[in-house]
C-alpha cells in the first residue's frame, strides 16, 4: 500500500503539552516524535491535523523547531474532520491510504469519519478496535507492516 499522507496530533500525541512557557519548547516533543518525523518526511506527506486554533499551533511548532517537518500544519477553525477531508482532497489522495495518528477518541473519530485507517496513542485506547499502543514507540513497526500491504 503507498502512504498518501500521515497526519498527527500535536497536543498529547507530538508534544506532550502546548505550554511553550517552559525553558527549552524542545522539551515538549513527545519520546520517539522525533524518530518518527525523520524517518517518514520524503516517505509520506506529514501533516499536523489539531483542534488547537490554528494561530497557536504555528507559534508552538515554530518554537518546538518542528516546522520543517511539514507538508501542512493545520489547526482551527474548520474542526478535524472538515480538515483531514480537506487535507485528502487537495492532495488527491485515497483515504484509505491515509493516517491519522491521534490520542484522544475526538481524533479517532475525526479519521474514521475521513475514512482514513487510525492509530492510537495512550490508556484512552486500551482495548480499542484500533491499532494502538502507550506512546510511538510502536508507530514506525506498524507504519512500516501498512507501507508493506
Amino acid at each position: 500500500m503507498t502512504l498518501d499522507l500521515l497526519a498527527l496530533d500535536c497536543d498529547g500525541t507530538l508534544l506532550t503539552t502546548m505550554d511553550i512557557r517552559t525553558e527549552n519548547p524542545q522539551n515538549l516533543i513527545a519520546p520517539g516524535a522525533l524518530d518518527i518525523l525523520q524517518k517518514w518526511q520524503g516517505k509520506a506527506p506529514l501533516f499536523v491535523a489539531s483542534s488547537a486554533p490554528q494561530a497557536i499551533l504555528r507559534i508552538v511548532m515554530e518554537a518546538c523547531g518542528l516546522t520543517h517537518y511539514f507538508t501542512g500544519i493545520y489547526g482551527s477553525p474548520p474542526n478535524k474532520v472538515q480538515r483531514l477531508l480537506q487535507i485528502i482532497e487537495e492532495r488527491k489522495a485515497e483515504p484509505g491510504n491515509c493516517v491519522m495518528v491521534g490520542d484522544n477518541p475526538s481524533d479517532y473519530e475525526a479519521a474514521r469519519a475521513a475514512h482514513m485507517q487510525f492509530y492510537g496513542i495512550g490508556p484512552a485506547f486500551k482495548g480499542a478496535d484500533c491499532p494502538h499502543h502507550d506512546d510511538l514507540s510502536q508507530l514506525d513497526a506498524w507504519l512500516e507492516k501498512l507501507a508493506a500491504e
